[in-house]
This record gives C-alpha cells, structure tokens and sequence, in this order.
C-alpha cells in the first residue's frame, strides 16, 4: 500500500477498512515503509488508537506463542491446568498493557536525556506500532534475533520523525 503525504494511516481508518484489513495494511507499512509510516503518523490526544493497536498485536503474537509451546513441548504446559488457563489470561490482559506503559516511560527518559521533542505520547506511538516486529519472533532461531533488531530499526526510524 502506498501512502500519500498527509494521508491517514490505514489503522485511523479502521472504520472503514475493517480491523483485519487496516491491522494488515498498517503491519506492512510499519514494517518494510517506517520512514513514510512514521511521516504520516498524527499523534492524537488519546492514547486509545495506538494502545488498541498495540494490544491486538500483543494478544495474537502470545497466543501464537502458546500455541507453539502446546504443539511442540512434551511437557511443562499441561501439569498444571489451572496455573496454565490463569497464565492464559493474566499475560496478555495485565502484563502486557503494564509492560507498554512502563517500557514507554523506561525509553521516554532516554528520549529526554536526548532532548526529543515528540513527548510521551510520540514516544508510546512509537513504541506501540514498532511492536508489529516481535511477528519474526515466531520464525525459529534466529527470529528473536530478527525481530530484536527490526524492532530497533523501527523504533530509531519512528524516533527520529516524531522527536526530531
């Protein structure tokens, strides 16, 4: 999908799009186009675009995650039931939200030390829609590793467009 300059990013038209197709669309611009996704990323006085964002994207990426643990580990998940169904639910409905919050904080200070000018909330687009690269998490091996650094690439893309 290619952007015009000034033109919505596909996530803020969700509406019309519908969430799977905008979800999809702002992925890919995010991932292989973060000078021109970041170039047309409004920073809105809610934090509820980004954060819905963020948690989807969270929220699928752990299932997969557990979906793995299930099909290819013999033991650990299913000794404890309970402990696991609580897990299932407590991670991406608690610990993933807090982890967003406080990691935007955590990076918000360097971005002060450094004297950005996007404030909190440029920092937490940023850091929401970079989430998009733990998606190469699931290649085995060496996709923690891609991941990790598209991540980087991202956030350093996305940084310098929203804090200058």
């Amino acid at each position: 999908m290619e952007m015009a300059q000034n033109q919505p990013i596909p996530w803020e038209n969700r509406k019309e799009l519908g969430i799977i197709k905008a979800l999809w669309e702002t992925a890919k611009l995010v991932l292989f186009k973060p000078t021109e996704f970041f170039s047309n990323l409004e920073i809105k006085d809610s934090y509820s675009s980004p954060f819905y964002f963020f948690f989807i994207n969270f929220f699928c990426q752990y299932l997969v995650q557990v979906l793995f643990l299930i099909l290819f580990r013999n033991k650990g998940v299913g000794g404890n039931f309970l402990v696991f169904g609580i897990t299932l639910v407590l991670v991406p409905l608690l610990l993933g939200p807090l982890s967003i919050f406080i990691g935007t904080g955590l990076v918000h200070l360097g971005v002060l030390i450094f004297r950005g000018r996007g404030g909190f909330k440029g920092t937490f687009n940023v850091l929401a829609y970079a989430s998009i690269a733990g998606v190469f998490y699931i290649i085995p091996f060496i996709g923690p590793l891609i991941g990790m650094a598209w991540v980087i690439g991202i956030i350093v893309i996305g940084f310098k467009k929203i804090h200058n």
